[in-house]
C-alpha cells in the first residue's frame, strides 16, 4: 500500500541505473490495491503475446517443484481428513477439509447508501482509500492514503472530523495504512515510510505515536493485525538462503510475533517484549541478478502472497498458494488448520500479458498515477519484467476479512473486474455461507446485515458503499 517512486530520480529524470533495494521491493510486495493503467500500443501487445506464448512451454523447475510440494501437502491433508470425524480441532500438522458444495448462498443487495464525490453537503473526493471501519453508532471512519488522513463521517456523507496531514510530527504522516480498531472510537494507523504507529481517537485526534524502527536488528517490523488486546507484527528482512540461483522462485518468509497493547487511558504498545508465533511464507519471490543492483529480488508477478486477519481471540493466516487457513491461539500457542475445497485456475497467455502490461506501465507511475510513463520509462520497466517467470496456476486465496460476528471471509481468486466469490468460515463449525460480490467492489467491513466497501466509478472516483446482506438461515443474521 506504500506509494514508492522507482521510475525517476530526484531531478525528475528516469533513474534507469538505480539499484532496487531489497527492503523497498519487499515493501512493494505488500501492496494490494491495483493501479489504473493504460494499454500499450496494439503492435507491441501482439508481439509480446507471441513471445509470452512461446515462453509458456518453458517453466521454472524450482517453481514446479514448489507447486508439487503444495499439491502433496494438500493430498495429505485430504487423506487425514477422510479419516477424521469432521471436527475442526485437528491435531498439529493436520488440516480438516471443509466441504464447499453445500454452502448456503448469502445475498448482497445493490448499494443503499454511499459516501463519495456526489454525497454530503458538497460531496467528498477520496484519492486512495486504505481502510474503512463502521462504529456501533453508525458513524464511519475512512482512512485515505492520498490525503494522509483518517476522517469520521455520518452515514449521510457529512464529515464530522479530520485527523492527519503530510509531515513528520505528531499526527502527521508520509504514508498511512489502517491496521484496525483498538477499543471504542480509536484506530491504529501505520506509516511504513516513517516506521511508526499512531493511535487516533475519533474525538481527540492523534493521541499516541510509537516508533517501530530499531537499529539493533537487521530486520524490521511491519504491523499486520489487531487480535483482541494484542498486535501481530511480521519481522521482515530475514536473511535469504545463499543457494538461491539467479532466476529461481522461492518464498520470502517472515517471523511473526505478537506484542501487548496495554489498556489504559492512552493505550500503549510494548514492542520490547515480543512473543513468537511462527515463521511462515510471506511473499512468493523471484531472485534475479541480471538487473542494475545485482542480487535484488522481486515479488513474482501473479504470485501468491500471505494474507492474515485477527478475530477476537485468534490470528488467522494463509500463504494464499493453497486453500489452507491456520488459526493460531496466541494464549496457548497452539494452532489448527482447515482446508477449503477451492480449485486453482490456470493462467492463460492473456492473463500474463495483462499483468505484464500493468506492471510495465505501473513502474513509472508510483508517484502520480494520473500521468502515464514516458516511452523510455515504459521500455525500461518492460525489460525488468519480461524475463521473470510467471506461475502456471493462480493463487487459491487472495483475501481475508473477519466480520463483526467473528466469521472469516475468504476470497477465491478472480480476474480483475470480475465478480468475486467469498466463502464464510465459522472457526468452530466450518463453512456457514458463501457470497458473490460485484466486480470492482472491495469489501472492507462486514456487519450482521450489511457489507461496506470501496467502489470506483468510471471516472476514477472512489466511493464507500453500503450494501445489504441477507445471511439466510445463519443465526448471526440481523436480530439473531
Amino acid at each position: 500500500m506504500v506509494q514508492e517512486h522507482l521510475g525517476a530520480g530526484r531531478n525528475g529524470k528516469p533513474a534507469y541505473n538505480l539499484p532496487l533495494p531489497l527492503r523497498r521491493l519487499r515493501r512493494l510486495a505488500l501492496r494490494d490495491t491495483p493501479l489504473q493503467l493504460r494499454s500499450p500500443p496494439a503492435a507491441a501487445r501482439v508481439a509480446s503475446v507471441a513471445r509470452r506464448e512461446r515462453r509458456f512451454v518453458i517453466r521454472n523447475s524450482i517453481s514446479q517443484m514448489l507447486r508439487q510440494i503444495c499439491a502433496v501437502g494438500m493430498g495429505l491433508a485430504c487423506l487425514w481428513a477422510s479419516c477424521s470425524d469432521g471436527s475442526l480441532s485437528a491435531p498439529r500438522g493436520g488440516a480438516v477439509v471443509l466441504d464447499t458444495a453445500n454452502a448456503i448462498e448469502w445475498r448482497i443487495s445493490s448499494p443503499v447508501d454511499s459516501i463519495g464525490p456526489s454525497t454530503g453537503v458538497s460531496g467528498h473526493q477520496f484519492g486512495r482509500i486504505v481502510g474503512v471501519h463502521v462504529w456501533q453508532d453508525g458513524r464511519v471512519s475512512i482512512v485515505d492514503d492520498a490525503s494522509l488522513s483518517a476522517e469520521l463521517f455520518e452515514r449521510s456523507g457529512n464529515r464530522l472530523s479530520h485527523t492527519g496531514r503530510r509531515g513528520r510530527g505528531p499526527g502527521e504522516f508520509q504514508s498511512v495504512v489502517l491496521i484496525g480498531p483498538v477499543g471504542l472510537g480509536r484506530l491504529l494507523l501505520y506509516d511504513p515510510l516513517l516506521a511508526r504507529l499512531t493511535l487516533v481517537d475519533t474525538a481527540r485526534g492523534a493521541i499516541a505515536t510509537v516508533s517501530i524502527a530499531s537499529d539493533e536488528r537487521r530486520s524490521y517490523l511491519v504491523p499486520r493485525n489487531v487480535v483482541g488486546s494484542r498486535l501481530v507484527v511480521a519481522e521482515q528482512g530475514l536473511p535469504a538462503p545463499a543457494e538461491h540461483a539467479p532466476g529461481s522462485v522461492f518464498w520470502d518468509s517472515s517471523a511473526f510475533h505478537w506484542a501487548s497493547i496495554l489498556a489504559d487511558d492512552v493505550p500503549r504498545i510494548d514492542l520490547r517484549d515480543l512473543h513468537p508465533v511462527a515463521t511462515l511464507p510471506d511473499v512468493e519471490t523471484y531472485a534475479r541478478t541480471d538487473l542494475p543492483g545485482s542480487g535484488a529480488v522481486m515479488p513474482l508477478p501473479l504470485g501468491a502472497r500471505a494474507r492474515s486477519a485477527g478475530t477476537a481471540t485468534e490470528w488467522v493466516y494463509t500463504s494464499g498458494a493453497t486453500p489452507v487457513l491456520t488459526f493460531f491461539d496466541l494464549d496457548s500457542g497452539s494452532s489448527r488448520s482447515v482446508a477449503l475445497q477451492i480449485g486453482r485456475e490456470r493462467f492463460t497467455p492473456a492473463d500474463v500479458q495483462a499483468e505484464l502490461d500493468r506492471r510495465v506501465q505501473g513502474g513509472g507511475r508510483y508517484e502520480n498515477s494520473a500521468v502515464a510513463p514516458s516511452a523510455e520509462v515504459e521500455a525500461f520497466w518492460r525489460r525488468q519484467f519480461e524475463g521473470i517467470p510467471f506461475p502456471e496456476l493462480a493463487p487459491a486465496i487472495t483475501g481475508l476479512l473477519v466480520d463483526e460476528s467473528g466469521y472469516v471471509w475468504v476470497r477465491a481468486y478472480s480476474r480483475s473486474g470480475e465478480a468475486t466469490r467469498w466463502w464464510v468460515v465459522d472457526p468452530i463449525q466450518g463453512i456457514v455461507g458463501k457470497a458473490m460480490l460485484p466486480g470492482g467492489f472491495e469489501p472492507a467491513w462486514v456487519g450482521q446485515a450489511e457489507v461496506v466497501g470501496v467502489w470506483e466509478d468510471q471516472a476514477g472516483g472512489q466511493h464507500v458503499q453500503f450494501r445489504g446482506l441477507d445471511r439466510g438461515d445463519d443465526p448471526a443474521r440481523a436480530g439473531g
